[in-house]
């Protein structure tokens, strides 16, 4: 990409855009909400420099009010490449079986069949993921045939990590930085942990 070109890291979300997403406003439980201090960079860019043109973004015109937002210098969302809304961004849907379900949330509906017992796979910025609860790991085992290699676990929190692992404090740390990596951490022996990494510490 060229002598000294800075490529730009994915990082998790922040605090100010969990809180937008949690209240009344455009964004509600908008799974795309993003701003200059977080988001995926890397995993849209198509090309540098990272202006918009070159990331997965450019099929995604703004909307009147995210031009404004983009062009506000007191704006968080300042000239945020990858800025967006329902009114102009992403959409997304719960699929079974590749026809699309009729709910008015998804992300609740994909939760609750979750708790029921069933495997999903998401289509996220970076590619697809397939997920489900705990109880459900041997399931998800045969289903993909994948006997013992490890599966990575998502936490809530880190107080909910600590129900199943025993991270340091430096592994605390970078499970709790912007970029929220995925973090070796020795697990606490139980059913549900050894059906995540058989054999493994």
């Amino acid at each position: 990409m060229g002598e000294g070109a800075s490529i730009p890291a994915d990082s998790a979300v922040c605090d100010d855009c969990l809180k937008e997403m949690m209240s009344p406003g455009r964004r509600r439980k908008y799974p795309f909400t993003t701003c200059t201090n977080c988001g995926p960079r890397f995993t849209l860019l198509k090309g540098m420099p990272y202006d918009r043109p070159l990331t997965s973004m450019d099929e995604f015109p703004l909307c009147p009010d995210c031009m404004k937002e983009f062009k506000d210098p007191a704006d968080r969302r300042f000239h945020h490449q990858t800025i967006c809304c329902p009114r102009c961004g992403p959409g997304y849907r719960l699929e079974n079986d590749k026809a699309p379900m009729n709910t008015a949330d998804p992300i609740a509906s994909l939760a609750k069949s979750l708790d029921a017992g069933c495997i999903a796979v998401v289509k996220g910025w970076g590619g697809m993921h397939i997920c489900c609860t705990l109880d459900n790991l041997g399931k998800l085992r045969d289903w993909y045939g994948r006997k013992e290699k490890p599966f990575a676990i998502m936490a809530r929190d880190m107080e909910s990590l600590r129900e199943y692992g025993d991270p340091s404090p430096f592994e605390e740390i970078l499970l709790t930085s912007p970029n929220r990596p995925i973090v070796l951490v020795r697990k606490k022996e139980s059913e549900r942990t050894e059906l995540a990494s058989p054999g493994l510490d």
